[in-house]
């Protein structure tokens, strides 16, 4: 299983979004937003979707399914488009590896 956790920082507004995937499929996103956004039924719904993500990392690692983390901190202009962001990236990568 792979995830990949990438942060954009907002170079205008000094805001943040988090998107983590899963095997290529987006599984939970974050962001920043205007305060009365920031809860549990807005910006935040996607934290009870975590319990399903270490499920089912728990069950690639029981089927001997090597766990690879990737992290990508961006920082990024609103205006640029997602696909195309080259301006400043760090990228770390650690492979757990075996069971879980």
């Amino acid at each position: 299983m792979k995830i990949v956790a990438t942060t954009k920082n907002y170079t205008e507004d000094f805001t943040q979004r988090l998107t983590i995937t899963a095997d290529g499929e987006e599984v939970l996103d974050f962001c920043d937003g205007e305060p009365e956004d920031n809860n549990l039924s807005r910006n935040f719904a996607d934290c009870f979707k975590i319990l399903e993500l270490v499920r089912n990392a728990y069950e690639a690692g029981r089927k001997g399914e090597p766990l690879e983390i990737e992290e990508v901190s961006r920082a990024v202009s609103i205006d640029d488009d997602d696909d195309d962001i080259e301006e400043e990236q760090d990228e770390d990568s650690n492979d757990i590896g075996g069971n879980l």
